[in-house]
């Protein structure tokens, strides 16, 4: 009977976890491939979508963990993965992970460069030292990206409710939307609380801009809209407003009188 072997695969963005290159079904066919090959067996499958790789606290990591864990209890003798840089790119994640699965005889089998990163502490090394400078080279060239974005009046986060996507991601009003937050704004001038400009926003079937999977507007979420700037054509990056590129639904007069009712309340 063959090695019991755990798979673990990672993307760091949902979008990742559909494209075809690198994406987590294409992790999993080539490893599956490895281990046909050695003539082991999958008793496990980790898919980790849309996580980073490069966080060193594991409670922001449960799925990772969880992997860690059941090593640690010898569920599987292999936890593969499909490059070193898919499992961390942290180093002190990485040397403690490695002496966990050291002290449980676990293998962490590296597909793309068939080797055991728990023994070969010379190769896993310095893989894993490349994998943290890239992240950090990366990170450091989102960050002037985003900045430069913003100094040209890009928004640079999600779009907010009543906006879709337009061409370079500019915001464009949609109509129907838009007229439900100018009438949100209004309302709450005039004494409507948020729970009844929720409840109004739900009965018309609206659906809130939610990456938390929310079906329906909440207080909170109605609180999100009355003070967010983007509808008077502002973009805000880091705390650092300029005049967006889109089209402002709402007069900075409109704005400011919801700001002076939210402080009066």
């Amino acid at each position: 009977m063959g090695e019991r072997v755990a798979l673990l695969t990672r993307v760091s963005t949902e979008a990742q976890a559909e494209a075809r290159r690198h994406s987590l079904d294409y992790q999993r066919e080539h490893m599956e491939e490895v281990v046909e090959k050695h003539g082991w067996n999958v008793v496990r499958v980790y898919e980790i979508p849309g996580e980073s790789a490069f966080k060193w606290n594991l409670s922001e990591r449960p799925q990772f963990r969880a992997a860690i864990e059941d090593a640690a209890r010898r569920e599987f003798e292999i936890l593969m993965v499909y490059d070193l840089s898919r499992f961390a790119r942290n180093q002190a994640v990485l040397h403690s992970v490695r002496k966990t699965l050291m002290d449980a005889g676990v293998q962490l089998w590296v597909a793309t460069g068939g080797y055991d990163a728990v023994q070969d502490s010379l190769r896993s090394g310095l893989e894993g030292i490349v994998a943290e400078q890239s992240s950090r080279d990366h990170s450091r060239r989102l960050k002037a990206a985003y900045a430069q974005r913003h100094a040209r009046g890009y928004h640079t986060g999600d779009l907010p409710f009543a906006y879709s996507r337009g061409v370079d991601g500019v915001g464009v009003p949609i109509s129907e939307e838009a007229e439900a937050v100018k009438w949100a704004f209004r309302a709450f001038v005039r004494g409507v609380d948020c729970d009844r400009i929720a409840h109004y926003f739900n009965e018309k079937g609206f659906r809130p801009r939610s990456r938390v999977g929310h079906a329906v507007f909440s207080i909170t979420g109605v609180q999100s809209i009355l003070e967010n700037r983007y509808y008077t054509g502002v973009v805000t990056h880091l705390g650092h407003e300029t005049r967006g590129l889109h089209v402002p639904i709402l007069s900075e007069n409109e704005w400011m009188a919801c700001a002076n009712m939210r402080i009066k309340r």
